[in-house]
C-alpha cells in the first residue's frame, strides 16, 4: 500500500477510484491530497478489466 503518498499521486488506473477512506471513527471523502495510513479501511470501486491492476497499485494480495 502506498501508505502516506497524496491520492494524486497514486497511479489508479482508468475506470477505477477511491470512493472514501475510514479513519478510526470518521469517513473521509477523499480528494487528490488525502493520503492513506496504516489502519484506514478504503472503499475502492472499479471495472472488473482494471481490478487485478488497482489491487496491484495498491498491493493488495486478493488470490
Amino acid at each position: 500500500m502506498p501508505f502516506g503518498k497524496p491520492l494524486s499521486q497514486i497511479p489508479l488506473p482508468e475506470d477505477s477510484v477511491i470512493v472514501s477512506v475510514q479513519r478510526a471513527d470518521a469517513i473521509l471523502i477523499p480528494r487528490g491530497s488525502t493520503r492513506i495510513y496504516a489502519g484506514d479501511t478504503i472503499l475502492v470501486m472499479a471495472k472488473d478489466h482494471v481490478f487485478h491492476q488497482v489491487a496491484e497499485v495498491l498491493g493488495l494480495n486478493i488470490d
